[in-house]
């Protein structure tokens, strides 16, 4: 029997070294035998560098990379630029997944002759939150209905996370992160996907988000979340030429960054001073009540668009709202 095929799954790694080792350890105990788990060290102070030495010298597939502080985008990079595989995957560092999600998305791939494969994920507070069993449905895409899949799918889920796909080496080899940004993943993404001629699509869940105010997406509001608008301005750029629903969801996607940065204040708070602050969520109030009814007719969830239309009335009382939800999720939890 040939050997399989090697997978390079990127983990770009920053301060996490209460985390780091339940991620590894998940990449460590894949069904899928041949893989090269790439720890890129981005400058860590924490213990986080030395947990990655110890797994490297444990590890024969472990490799590691320390580098100089530059963000996840060049963490990302810098593992792109090493990968090996014929196939390329990418995990965060404080998140874990199924034993068999690798071994899942090469044989989705391989079954439909495929150049990528996804499955879906939950988010977590703990290793204990059990998702719910799906019955498996796949669906298999092609051409530019690939991008209109995606670009619905990130609208319901808020999400274009790389972390769930497989990719083909030879589509994404190449490619390279924009760097001093984050949400880094809606541009990237979508230009991996235009490169695809066949896409497919698991509903099953095998990825674990981590969701906590420590973790390494989470936190109070920053002034580099506002990144938000020039990434989404890029998928924009990007999905005009094709024109139909490419481009009115891009759109969407566009003007509802105003709702986004609005629900992250309101949910985790800030860390900017109060005056910063203000100002940020009376522009992002303007720009949204200017867009309320586009939004309102478009595919995003009805939950979100209750709370969309709470901002547009009135920015406390959203948080008052979502305060009572979080308190509710966060006593379920």
């Amino acid at each position: 029997m040939s050997e399989l095929p090697l997978i390079s799954v990127i983990v770009p790694v920053y301060n996490v070294e209460k985390y780091i080792g339940r991620c590894v350890d998940a990449l460590l105990g894949q069904t899928y035998k041949n893989m090269e788990i790439i720890l890129v060290d981005d400058g860590s102070s924490d213990g986080s560098s030395l947990l990655c030495d110890h797994y490297a010298s444990e590890n024969k597939n472990v490799i590691v990379i320390h580098k100089k502080n530059g963000g996840q985008s060049s963490a990302r990079n810098e593992g792109l630029r090493l990968a090996r595989g014929q196939y390329i995957g990418f995990v965060d560092s404080d998140d874990w997944i199924s034993n068999d999600m690798y071994e899942y998305l090469y044989n989705l791939i391989i079954g439909y002759d495929a150049d990528a494969s996804s499955i879906w994920f939950v988010t977590c507070k703990t290793e204990d939150d059990v998702a719910a069993v799906n019955q498996e449905n796949i669906n298999v895409l092609h051409g530019d209905e690939i991008l209109e899949f995606h670009l619905k799918e990130a609208l319901c889920s808020g999400t274009h996370s790389m972390c769930r796909c497989l990719f083909k080496a030879s589509i994404i080899r190449g490619m390279r992160y924009p760097e001093g940004y984050v949400n880094e993943d809606i541009p990237f993404k979508f230009e991996a996907l235009s490169k695809v001629d066949t896409f497919v699509n698991s509903n099953l869940v095998k990825y674990f988000y981590f969701q906590d105010s420590a973790s390494t997406t989470r936190g109070g509001f920053k002034s580099k979340d506002l990144s938000l608008f020039p990434m989404t301005e890029k998928l924009y750029e990007m999905a005009y030429p094709y024109g139909g629903n490419i481009r009115k969801l891009a759109e969407i996607k566009k003007i509802r960054s105003d709702f986004s940065i609005l629900s992250r204040i309101a949910y985790y708070g800030s860390e900017c001073d109060g005056a910063y602050t203000n100002k940020i969520i009376k522009a992002c109030t303007k720009r949204l009540r200017a867009n309320y009814f586009k939004l309102l007719q478009s595919p995003i969830p009805v939950s979100r668009k209750i709370i969309m239309s709470m901002f547009v009335m009135d920015y406390r009382l959203a948080k008052l709202f979502i305060s009572i939800v979080k308190k509710i999720y966060d006593y379920n939890g």
